[in-house]
């Protein structure tokens, strides 16, 4: 199912790691290799007979000889120092671990023959790293990739002598041979599908992790589509304030982190004004901007379409409709409708574009701008969107148009509205994006309404309820929303508003920001704009969820015919040794 496969790829994004620091590399590595000297000579390793410095020219010069030299050698783009001490002391410590663990344990004579299996070992991780974090040209990454088993190598011939040379190199062809193949194996289902390499992928998103580069974006733009998307804003204007806006677009705020458009509701925000509430619509993965750039068309669209409005002075009370499991909170703005939905206390995410363009053709029979929302406010899994033909389609459909009709049936009268936000002092990491929460209050015909936005990625499950339950005695009806912001993705694919930060902790805020746009209450009017962005390039359609498939098919083949090359090509490389020597 499509749904599962993108919740597959949003938790990717748990695999994402630093580097350490080039100065704690560099001083594990030569630390370890003095450690190594010392315990050679103290403990007198080989019966009596020790290795003369093996621990400094086995191990720590070849470590350094590697963290020197691969930034230099790269052509694609620099390794930086952090990665390439990160990559000389992991394989100095897996070289270390795999060549004295046998010989501690069993007997001493097998040391030279470990010692060169590492070696082996060690070339297979450095072109596997090298070829995913900066060089995506597998024979371009071979030399780099040789900088520290090639020098140990040498040490040990002269540490060791005899036949080492000779199993040493077959051990290092091998393995390195059957990693080159392994990687080509597993590329080519990716690449066939996509035409693009994944390693071009894997490098361009390293280059954005470590420097910012717009790479990554550019690597989505070749594989993107331009579309074709709706995007409904409903103004307000009062004398003698600031004027504010509700705003959908039509797009996603994905994937993850700073990628593509996953700030797009702090860039709209920061745009079109202070008091622009960016709700989450109708919208999958497959609407992901490739970058941040994209939203520049849709910014001027709406500043454009903003010219030459009709404002009324006229809104209906908010009401409570249902159908099925989809709860919505309607409200009547002269000729325009603001719908928010949620299937709380089931879990609640993306809705497809199509059905909010069923939802919009239905209500426009009633109204002239359909401003529908995905409240996004219920999570306990990360969860699949909602698709054409499922029972849940049907339910926002038909509980839409039914509030719409309701809605265009109540009378309309002076309305008023007050806003406030606050910066809540929460990190992304937290689930808190950068626009914290704001509350748009309206009050009509006697009732006062809180739409209560927090900048994040849904809601964890129950929290709605105790926000709602904790205001209901400051306003008459309130609805918890997110932007679905996908800053807030960084660590996890799930990082839902109060799982890091407990409600309870951050309640006060939220209560003192309501309270606050109830005292900004003054009158107000509203004019409602439905307009098409035209242009944006997006993932495209089921890219997302043909990703996650490929990519979680091609990982389960991963340990099966990584330990199917690799066995085969130890065997082959004693089966060559046995022959040649």
């Amino acid at each position: 199912m499509p749904g599962t496969d993108e919740a597959r790829l949003e938790s990717l994004s748990n695999l994402i790691v630093q580097a350490r620091s080039w100065k704690s590399s560099l001083s594990l590595i030569v630390v370890l290799g003095l450690v190594i000297d010392g315990a050679s000579w103290i403990g007198h390793l080989d019966d009596g007979e020790p290795f003369p410095l093996l621990g400094t020219f086995g191990y720590l010069v070849p470590a350094l000889i590697a963290f020197l030299l691969s930034p230099l050698l790269l052509r694609s783009r620099r390794l930086s120092w952090d990665w390439s001490g990160t990559l000389a002391s992991t394989c100095m410590v897996a070289s270390v671990l795999i060549s004295l663990s046998p010989y501690l344990f069993f007997s001493k004579s097998l040391f030279p023959h470990f010692f060169a299996l590492s070696l082996g070992i060690v070339l297979s991780i450095r072109i596997v790293f090298l070829a995913a974090v900066a060089e995506a040209r597998l024979l371009h990454a071979l030399l780099p990739a040789l900088l520290q088993s090639v020098p140990a190598w040498i040490s040990g011939m002269v540490h060791f002598g005899g036949t080492f040379p000779l199993y040493s190199a077959l051990f290092q062809i091998a393995l390195g041979g059957a990693t080159l193949l392994l990687i080509t194996i597993i590329e080519r289902p990716l690449k066939h599908l996509f035409g693009i390499s994944p390693l071009s992928f894997a490098n361009a998103f390293m280059a954005y992790m470590d420097e910012g580069s717009r790479a990554l974006e550019d690597y989505f733009r070749s594989i993107g589509q331009s579309v074709y998307v709706p995007h409904t804003t409903i103004f307000f204007r009062r004398a003698g304030r600031d004027e504010a806006a509700v705003t959908i677009p039509g797009l996603h705020p994905g994937p993850l982190g700073e990628i593509g458009g996953s700030n797009l509701p702090k860039i709209l925000h920061d745009a079109l004004g202070r008091d622009t509430f960016v709700l989450h619509g109708c919208s999958t993965h497959d609407f992901n901007p490739v970058s941040a750039s994209e939203m520049d068309g849709v910014i001027e669209a709406v500043r454009a379409s903003k010219q030459g409005l009709s404002y009324q002075d006229t809104a209906t009370p908010a009401l409570r409709f249902r159908c099925g499991s989809v709860h919505l909170l309607a409200q009547g703005f002269g000729d325009a409708v603001l719908i928010a939905s949620t299937r709380s206390p089931e879990r609640t995410d993306d809705i497809d574009a199509s059905i909010g363009l069923a939802i919009a053709g239905e209500c426009r029979k009633y109204f002239d701008h359909v401003a529908f929302a995905d409240a996004h406010n219920c999570m306990y899994e990360v969860p699949p969107p909602v698709m054409p033909g499922s029972r849940e389609a049907y339910e926002y459909i038909r509980g839409s148009t039914a509030a719409a009709a309701a809605l265009a049936a109540e009378p309309q009268g002076a309305f008023r509205i007050g806003v406030a936000a606050c910066r809540l002092p929460y990190s992304r990491e937290e689930g808190f994006g950068d626009l914290g929460v704001q509350v748009l209050v309206v009050e009509a015909a006697g009732q006062t309404t809180a739409y209560v936005l927090f900048d994040g990625n849904n809601v964890l499950h129950g929290v709605r309820e105790e926000i709602r339950a904790h205001l209901a005695s400051h306003v008459d009806e309130c609805e918890v929303l997110t932007t679905d912001t996908h800053v807030v993705n960084t660590v996890s694919g799930r990082n839902p508003i109060g799982m890091k930060v407990p409600v309870e902790q951050f309640l006060p805020e939220v209560e003192k920001t309501v309270l606050q746009a109830v005292a900004d209450l003054a009158p107000a009017e509203s004019a409602g704009s439905s307009l098409w962005c035209d242009g944006i390039v997006v993932f495209g359609s089921q890219l997302i969820a043909r990703l996650g498939s490929s990519v979680g098919a091609t990982a389960g083949l991963v340990v099966p015919v990584a330990v199917l090359v690799l066995v085969l090509a130890f065997l082959s490389a004693l089966m060559a040794y046995v022959v040649l020597a």
